[in-house]
């Protein structure tokens, strides 16, 4: 897992992966291109929990996957997929996320409507 902290909008992301698969054909087993996907979970500290469905208004996962092409190599397609889809902000270690996401989720929860 990578962490990250949007100091601006008290927001935490954690990312997971990516997760890279080589699609092949069955009958040839030459790769045919790659899947890359991840979960991002994001907690914000100016989410409003929605009555009486005990929903989010904004999004707590992002699962962001994508497909490329065959003639990419695996390094390149963890890089594209990084640049396209990792949150551009500070990375932060395991122990600042846990205490800031407490944090922020702690915040969000008074916010009802």
């Amino acid at each position: 897992m990578r962490y990250f902290h949007d100091t601006n909008g008290k927001t935490v992301f954690a990312m997971s992966g990516p997760s890279v698969t080589e699609e092949t054909d069955r009958r040839t087993g030459r790769r045919t291109g790659w899947h890359v996907s991840a979960e991002i979970e994001i907690t914000r500290a100016d989410n409003v929990l929605l009555k009486p469905h005990n929903r989010w208004r904004f999004s707590t996962l992002q699962c962001p996957d994508q497909h490329l092409d065959a003639h990419y190599e695996r390094v390149d397609v963890e890089r594209y997929f990084d640049l396209h889809h990792k949150p551009r902000f500070r990375q932060v270690d395991q122990d600042e996320y846990e205490r800031l996401r407490a944090e922020y989720d702690k915040e969000a929860r008074r916010n009802c409507e």
